[in-house]
């Protein structure tokens, strides 16, 4: 059935695969957001740069996403990030991650980049009382640094998302949607235009340094460059240390036929997204076309994508008190990066090799900051000054097997799910007896 956002995307600008050599100050891998912006960077300070993209740009994670804009972190508070990483560091991260929805949309509207941008607000609910709790010291924590969140009971979450199920949630204002695979498009134009070379359909698949200088073999033809930035993600097979220390997670969207106005209208409002706190989470938006995005994991890789389509068809339809299971028009699926810490890494793998990976499902905003960052590290910004240490990547010990933990995880987080909500909802009923 396809993924709904390249159905739907605008016309791409004109491009090439690298075909002769060349030569150029930075070449950077990968042509999803962090590669784009990062190159943006680059040659809007004076810098000859050349993206080289296995596929088409947005071809992976980027384009693969529900079109979230959330700006924190997935599994981790801000008071920890300063625990982990100091106070002066961890302020500048905190700054960079909850600043990042802000800086998507200001992308878009510097570059007039065409992609359904809204930024209506992000939803995090949560299913049992005990989850609340840590919410409200989530975003207690994230007031204390000047954002406006919110808190809801129960009554408004259901109100705001016709989601009944959950005891209360936060909200960032700052949170939106957008159509990715159109950003990424936007992203692209722009950098043409900047005079960035972007070849697309250009794997790489050999990297040297030779008397000094970087070496990248793509389509047998060689492009020379002083440095590397490397912005696969989870994506990068051809460097091997550095996917070894990621968690690979595989995620399936779905995006379902439009809905009728009459249902469409008791939901979340254009420019919302929703992702609760539950080990298997429950996520949705809606597209301008009224139709319902949401994801899953599967437990079982084979056959994945006809069970995930029932499966997460079917979730909608309970969570959201439909009528009726909804039609199924577009099925995709793509491949996040998880960090062992959860949070996102800085590699200088040798000497003008850069990395930034780990996301952590947090990609459109994260990715739009990380480019940037990049680009400044490259050209000479002190380690010092960046919100992000540089660290040299740790493989996990078991990295063969971590796709098959990761779906033992999914069906672990099911049953302790399930158990939680149980105990919430008998914790409920002695509380009501007793009153």
């Amino acid at each position: 059935m396809g993924n709904y956002w390249f159905a739907t995307r605008n016309s791409a600008p004109a491009t090439t695969p690298l075909s002769e050599p060349a030569r150029v100050d930075v070449a950077v891998v990968g042509a999803g957001i962090t590669g784009l912006t990062a190159a943006l960077r680059l040659a809007e300070k004076g810098t000859s740069v050349a993206v080289l993209e296995a596929e088409e740009a947005g071809w992976g994670a980027s384009g693969r996403n529900a079109g979230f804009v959330v700006p924190n972190f997935a599994k981790v508070d801000p008071d920890r990030v300063v625990e982990k990483l100091g106070r002066e560091r961890g302020e500048k991260l905190i700054g960079m991650i909850g600043g990042a929805a802000n800086a998507v949309f200001e992308v878009i509207r510097r570059y007039d980049i065409a992609c359904d941008a809204q930024q209506a607000g992000w939803f995090q609910p949560a299913h049992t009382m005990a989850a609340f709790d840590g919410l409200k010291k989530r975003a207690e924590q994230w007031a204390r640094r000047g954002k406006e969140v919110k808190v809801l009971d129960a009554g408004k979450i259901a109100a705001a998302s016709g989601c009944r199920l959950y005891r209360g949630a936060w909200m960032d204002p700052e949170g939106g949607t957008i159509h990715p695979v159109n950003y990424v498009t936007g992203l692209a134009k722009v950098a043409v235009t900047k005079r960035v070379a972007l070849h697309p359909m250009s794997r790489v698949t050999c990297v040297k340094r030779v008397n000094g200088v970087w070496q990248l073999t793509a389509n047998g033809v060689i492009l020379t460059a002083d440095k590397i930035l490397l912005c696969t993600n989870a994506y990068g097979g051809l460097f091997g240390p550095l996917q070894r220390s990621l968690i690979p997670l595989t995620v399936h969207q779905l995006a379902t036929a439009p809905l009728p106005e009459s249902v469409r209208s008791r939901l979340l409002q254009p420019g919302q997204c929703l992702s609760d706190v539950r080990n298997d989470l429950f996520t949705y938006r809606l597209t301008v076309d009224n139709r319902l995005v949401s994801g899953g994991m599967a437990a079982i890789g084979w056959g994945a994508t006809a069970r995930m389509a029932f499966h997460i068809a079917g979730r909608l339809a309970e969570m959201l008190d439909l009528a009726a299971v909804p039609r199924v028009d577009f099925i995709w699926s793509g491949r996040a990066a998880v960090t062992q810490d959860f949070l996102p890494k800085l590699h200088e793998l040798a000497p003008g090799l850069i990395a930034g990976i780990g996301c952590n499902g947090r990609g459109i905003a994260m990715t739009t900051v990380l480019g940037p960052m990049l680009a400044d590290f490259a050209l000479g910004r002190p380690e010092a000054d960046l919100p992000i240490p540089l660290t040299r990547p740790r493989p996990l010990p078991f990295h063969a097997i971590a796709g098959q933990a990761s779906r033992a995880y999914v069906v672990w987080g099911r049953r302790a799910d399930a158990r939680a909500l149980a105990s919430d909802c008998r914790g409920s009923s002695s509380a009501s007896r007793s009153s």
